[in-house]
């Protein structure tokens, strides 16, 4: 098996192709929003287009989606840590 580092984005990409209707939970300050992964893809892309488009660099608005996916996987740690076992 080959190690290689991966982009955000060919994380994501693979995360939507092989489990795209995967549930996901994002907090959103009180409020769960759940998506699958899929759905994750298209909105994190729409968000960077449009920064893109306001005119916020590549790195800032690869930064934003970074931190989105830090979120879920700090979210995702913290289920893991909680679940009985």
């Amino acid at each position: 098996m080959m190690h290689e580092q991966l982009t955000i984005s060919q994380l994501l990409d693979h995360a939507a192709e092989n489990h795209g209707e995967r549930q996901i939970a994002c907090f959103a300050g009180a409020q769960t929003v759940r998506y699958n992964y899929a759905t994750l893809r298209d909105r994190v892309s729409r968000l960077v287009g449009v920064l893109r488009r306001l005119g916020v660099s590549q790195a800032i608005a690869l930064r934003a989606w970074h931190g989105i996916l830090t979120g879920i996987s700090n979210f995702i740690s913290r289920l893991r840590r909680s679940a009985p076992c």
